[in-house]
């Protein structure tokens, strides 16, 4: 489901002082490790809000020092809950490396043999390479 206009004024009127760490294991030529540490401010800790990442597998997520056994994701949306007034949130995951020109690409050039790999993350692909609001 993409992010309507209504949830993106609801989130932002909520979440401020929002900032990202992305760490990324490229060692693979199929898939791409991505680690990112997600720190912000809620307004109304009782909330729940949601991060989004595309199509990840193998999702590991640490909210607060707290390890959550069975994450909400539904392969677009990470459901948030037992937050504070500041957070710091740690999303792991596997993500597939894709060709159709939204996310990270990783491309084996025939007159070199040699590896390439890019990212196009615009504002509303961004989920395609790391978890982010």
């Amino acid at each position: 489901m993409s992010l309507t206009y209504l949830e993106a004024q609801a989130r932002a009127a909520r979440i401020s002082n929002v900032t990202y760490r992305i760490d990324l294991d490229l060692t693979s030529r199929e898939w791409f490790g991505c680690r990112t540490t997600v720190i912000f401010d809620l307004l109304d800790p009782r909330a729940t809000t949601f991060l989004e990442l595309a199509d990840a597998d193998d999702l590991r997520l640490t909210v607060n020092d707290s390890p959550v056994t069975e994450p909400a994701y539904d392969g677009d949306r990470i459901t948030l809950h037992d937050l504070k007034p500041v957070n710091e949130v740690v999303v792991e995951a596997r993500i597939p490396y894709v060709n159709d020109g939204d996310g990270m690409h990783s491309f084996t050039d025939p007159a070199d043999d040699a590896t390439y790999l890019a990212a196009y993350a615009g504002m509303n692909l961004a989920h395609r390479v790391f978890a982010c609001f």
